[in-house]
C-alpha cells in the first residue's frame, strides 16, 4: 500500500491486479490440491463402509433363519457408525501430518548453519579502533560468493580523525564500500585494514560494535528512553553509561525539553516509552534521536549514510554542528545525498562503477576544470 501512489502514477495498476490474480492462483494450487485428495480420502473411506454393510446385508440375507433381526439392525447401525468415526479419525490423522511439515521446516531451519560464523583468528583488544585509520588495498568485493564484483580495486587510504566525504551517481557503489566496513559483502580480492587489523580476521558482531553507524532510517526498539539509547549496554552494565551523559546527549540534539514534556508528573524524561515514537516525534527529530544514540557509543570510525537526506534545513544544520563537535576527534565516512554538507570536509572520494574514479579536497576540485565533482555540485545547484 506504500507505494500506490507509484502505481497509479505510472498506470500500473491493471497490470498489478492481473499479477495479483495470478499470484492468488498459485497460492492456491496446493490447498486445491489437499482438498481434492481429502475429497477422494472421504470417498474410499465411504466406499469401504458400503461394503461392509453391503456384506453384512449379504450375510443376513444368506443366514436370514440363523440371525436375530435385533442384532442384525445393531450391526448395520454399528457399521455406520464404524464408518463416520473412521472417516474422521483418518482425516484428522493426515491433517496432522500436514501440519508436522511446518515442524520439519522449523527442524530444518534450525539446523542450517548460520551465515556469521565465528572464524576469526584475531581478538582485538577492547580499545580497538585505539586510532581509527582505514585502509583499502586493491579490495573487490560482490554480493555472493560467486556473483558480479560490485566494488572494483579500490584503493584508499584514510588517517584517524579525517572526515571523508563518498559522493557518486546512484548505483556507483558508496553504500558497498561502507557495508564493507561492517563485513557485510564477500571479499573477492585486496584487504581491509582497521588499526593494521585486518576486517576478515574480526568477528561481525565486533567490527559491528565498534563502528559507529548513523542509517537514513532511524531506528527505534520498544523501550523507554533511557533503552533505546545505549541498547548495546546490558542492564547489569548500564551504569558505565550515566544518566547526565544521556541528559546531555539529549540537551545537544534539543530534545530535552520535548521528551521531559511529554513525561508524567514525576517521571524522568528517561522513564518515558517509546513504543509510540511515530506519534511522540517527527522524522527529523528521531534522527536526532539516533544522532544522540551515536553520540553516546564509544568508538573512533563514524559511518553516515546519507543520515540527513529526510530532514528540514533546520535539523540538517543542527547535525552537522554537532556532526562536527560531538565527533571532532573520530573519523567520519559520510555518504552524501546534499554534497553542501561535505564540502568542508578533509577528503572526498567520488565513485562511480564500483571504482574510486577522483579523490581530493573539496575546494581544489571545484576549482579544477573537468572534475566529476565539480559537475555533481554543479548539477545538484542547477536542480
Amino acid at each position: 500500500m506504500a507505494g500506490i501512489v507509484t502505481v497509479r502514477a505510472f498506470g500500473w495498476a491493471e497490470a498489478y491486479r492481473q499479477r495479483n490474480g495470478r499470484l492468488l492462483d498459485q497460492s492456491q494450487v496446493p490447498y486445491y490440491l489437499l482438498a481434492a485428495i481429502q475429497n477422494w480420502l472421504v470417498l474410499v473411506l465411504e466406499l469401504v463402509v458400503a461394503g461392509m454393510i453391503t456384506v453384512i446385508v449379504g450375510l443376513a440375507v444368506g443366514l436370514r433363519n440363523k440371525i436375530d433381526p435385533g442384532y442384525l439392525g445393531l450391526a448395520l447401525i454399528s457399521a455406520m457408525d464404524l464408518g463416520f468415526n473412521f472417516r474422521i479419525i483418518i482425516v484428522y490423522w493426515t491433517e496432522l501430518e500436514t501440519s508436522l511439515s511446518a515442524v520439519v521446516r522449523i527442524l530444518q531451519f534450525s539446523a542450517t548453519p548460520s551465515e556469521q560464523q565465528d572464524l576469526t583468528t584475531v581478538t582485538p583488544p577492547n580499545s580497538w579502533p585505539k586510532h581509527g585509520a582505514i585502509s583499502f588495498s586493491k579490495f573487490a568485493a560482490s554480493y555472493s560468493e560467486d556473483g558480479k564484483t560490485v566494488l572494483n580495486n579500490i584503493t584508499l587510504d584514510v588517517q584517524p580523525g579525517e572526515k571523508i566525504g563518498l559522493c557518486g551517481r546512484t548505483g556507483s557503489g558508496k553504500s558497498s564500500l561502507v557495508a564493507t566496513l561492517f563485513g557485510l559483502l564477500h571479499q573477492r580480492e585486496g584487504q581491509v585494514m582497521i588499526d593494521d587489523v585486518n576486517t576478515t580476521e574480526v568477528s561481525l558482531s565486533a567490527l559491528g560494535s565498534k563502528i559507529i553507524a548513523l542509517p537514513q532510517e532511524p531506528f527505534f526498539l520498544k523501550g523507554t528512553v533511557r533503552y533505546n539509547l545505549m541498547p548495546w549496554i546490558p542492564e547489569d552494565k548500564r551504569p558505565a553509561v550515566s544518566d547526565a551523559q544521556m541528559k546531555l546527549a539529549l540537551q545537544e540534539v534539543q530534545l530535552w525539553d520535548k521528551l521531559s514534556g511529554a513525561a508524567e508528573t514525576g517521571q524522568s524524561a528517561l522513564e518515558l516509552s517509546l513504543d509510540n515514537v511515530d506519534s511522540l516525534l517527527s522524522q527529523g527529530e528521531r534522527q536526532l534521536f539516533c544522532l544522540a544514540r551515536a553520540v553516546l557509543m564509544d568508538g573512533k570510525i563514524v559511518v553516515l549514510d546519507e543520515a540527513t537526506s529526510s530532514v528540514d534545513a533546520h535539523t540538517d544544520a543542527l547535525m552537522q554542528r554537532i556532526l562536527r563537535t560531538a565527533f571532532a576527534d573520530r573519523t567520519i565516512i559520510a555518504i552524501a545525498h546534499r554534497l553542501d554538507t561535505i564540502l568542508d570536509f578533509d577528503r572526498v572520494v567520488v565513485m562511480d562503477a564500483g571504482s574510486i574514479v577522483e579523490v581530493g579536497v573539496p575546494g581544489a576540485l571545484l576549482e579544477t576544470e573537468g572534475s566529476l565533482f565539480k559537475a555533481l555540485v554543479e548539477s545538484q545547484e542547477a536542480n
